[in-house]
């Protein structure tokens, strides 16, 4: 009996543990999970503007998660009226937090 309560507490917390990665920012980057994750990768464009926006979301343990990465409100925020550049930057510690932006540069 001892046995079986072991491996359902096992079994439960590689479920909890493999789930809880699908919803932390900063594991869908192209160099993979760290314990520590910061990457900023490039998405499109090559020549940076004058004028930085970002737009973030955070995600803490899994269970809270706020913020609106998308491009245009990026846009609104620096003022940009022409585009050059987008970039995505990643930040994660431990699985417990993670952040995700989207930051566009332009004039």
């Amino acid at each position: 009996m001892k046995h079986l309560t072991t491996r359902k507490i096992l079994l439960i917390s590689l479920f909890i543990f493999l789930n809880m990665q699908c919803a932390i920012t900063g594991f869908n980057t192209n160099t993979g999970f760290g314990l520590l994750t910061q990457v900023t990768e490039p998405q499109e464009g090559y020549t940076k503007g004058l004028k930085k926006g970002e737009a973030c979301a955070v995600n803490i343990l899994g269970i809270v998660a706020y913020g609106d990465t998308s491009t245009d409100i990026a846009i609104k925020r620096a003022n940009i009226q022409d585009v050059k550049t987008i970039d995505r930057y990643y930040f994660n510690i431990l699985a417990l937090y993670g952040k995700f932006c989207i930051i566009v540069s332009g004039d």
